[in-house]
């Protein structure tokens, strides 16, 4: 069934705009080696790819683009530091990492 294009709705997805003071105003920027990478807002991402971040490795497949991905697996961090790192990021996009726990049921 067609719908007029002025038909009455309840809701406009896309006439929303994202707030101003949501998420923070500038991208999450790391030094990794001897390079700067900087992180997509997970905010920004569409719905489908955020559901499929459940790991690190689909954190970068996300996140970053795929020559900073091939650098950072090519970097051989010790896990402790990438948890340091993935912590940072969440929290720079204000992201509870215990709230994402609990969803996904498991740790990240």
């Amino acid at each position: 069934m067609a719908t007029e294009p002025y038909e009455a709705v309840d809701f406009d997805l896309d006439a929303v705009q994202r707030p101003k003071n949501e998420g923070n105003e500038r991208p999450f920027r790391a030094r990794l080696g001897d390079r700067t990478v900087v992180f997509t807002d997970p905010a920004e991402l569409a719905w489908q790819d955020q559901l499929e971040i459940d790991n690190p490795v689909m954190f970068l497949r996300f996140c970053v683009t795929d020559d900073d991905r091939d650098y950072i697996r090519d970097l051989r961090i010790e896990g402790w530091k990438f948890n340091q790192l993935i912590e940072r990021f969440l929290r720079h996009y204000k992201i509870d990492l215990q709230a994402l726990r609990s969803k996904a049921g498991r740790g990240l």
